[in-house]
């Protein structure tokens, strides 16, 4: 979820005092406050980050574009970094993906949450603007 945050925010929080322009951002975007230390203590740098508050998670969610941190989990698949193997990233509704192979093709797909994809935009020649794709486990 860390890295997602920071996807949203723009930048990587590298330095604890980042988080203050984070709260900002997080209230700006969600008119809900969460505290620096707060922040501080989700990435690592103040002890006590183990466990959330449900409310907290329920703002990070909405920052990141879902009603509650459970519709963010019931909703996001876990798809790997990159096709990289080193992880995996979340994404979250209405998030925009693009695919691109070696060959030139491309592909862009928004969530729609569900493992529902809707396509953008497409140069594979059997899939079209307005298709769905769904993802099954």
């Amino acid at each position: 979820m860390l890295k997602r945050i920071e996807m949203r925010f723009g930048r990587p929080i590298r330095y604890p005092e980042e988080t203050v322009a984070l709260s900002q951002a997080i209230f700006d975007t969600t008119h809900e406050y969460l505290s620096p230390s707060t922040l501080k203590r989700m990435f690592g740098w103040l002890s006590g980050g183990a466990r959330h508050r449900s409310s907290t998670m329920d703002i990070l969610a909405r920052y990141l574009g879902c009603a509650t941190y459970g519709e963010l989990l019931r909703d996001s698949p876990l798809m790997d970094s990159e096709c990289s193997g080193r992880g995996t990233i979340v994404i979250g509704c209405e998030d925009k993906i693009v695919f691109t192979s070696s060959r030139g093709e491309s592909l862009s797909l928004i969530y729609k949450g569900d493992r529902l994809f809707s396509v953008v935009s497409s140069t594979v020649s059997d899939i079209m603007p307005g298709d769905s794709l769904r993802l099954h486990p």
